[in-house]
């Protein structure tokens, strides 16, 4: 993330359990990355390779049917909006606000959530998304707003 800062590149971090990062999160994701040219999504990867490896493949997948339609797989704008998706190790509980601090913006996933995420970001001191949800597990960030 050091030399993303040092590229000026604007840095969205959603450090949730791949679980938490359903389909419909997904175009929020690709949104970002189209609406904001030098923009990176930074991702926490699982502790098994299987899990990121079908999440890194389902962004694709979207990804390619938004900037490529059904002319073709990978066309060079989905290749260059790819590139900019990125999935860190996980770190330990005390080096989170670190990573958070190098962070533009804090993402929050939904349907699912959390509440401890949403207070390492405010003792951050980053900017943190969040998109209340119906359902308790959607909600508990926006208790601290």
């Amino acid at each position: 993330m050091k030399i993303l800062k040092n590229q000026n590149a604007h840095i969205y971090l959603c450090f949730q359990s791949i679980f938490k990062i359903q389909p419909s999160f997904d175009y929020v994701l690709i949104d970002i990355i189209q609406a904001d040219p030098i923009g990176h999504v930074i991702l926490q990867a699982s502790r098994y390779a299987m899990q990121t490896e079908k999440l890194n493949s389902r962004l694709k997948d979207a990804l390619s049917q938004r900037f490529c339609g059904h002319q073709e797989d990978e066309c060079p704008a989905m290749l260059n909006a790819h590139s900019r998706i990125h999935f860190i190790p996980r770190v330990k509980s005390d080096e989170v606000l670190e990573l958070m601090q190098q962070s533009d913006v804090i993402l929050h996933p939904f349907p699912f959530g959390g509440s401890k995420t949403a207070s390492d970001a405010i003792n951050a001191g980053v900017p943190l998304v969040i998109f209340p949800q119906r359902y308790l597990r959607g909600r508990m960030a926006a208790v601290f707003f």
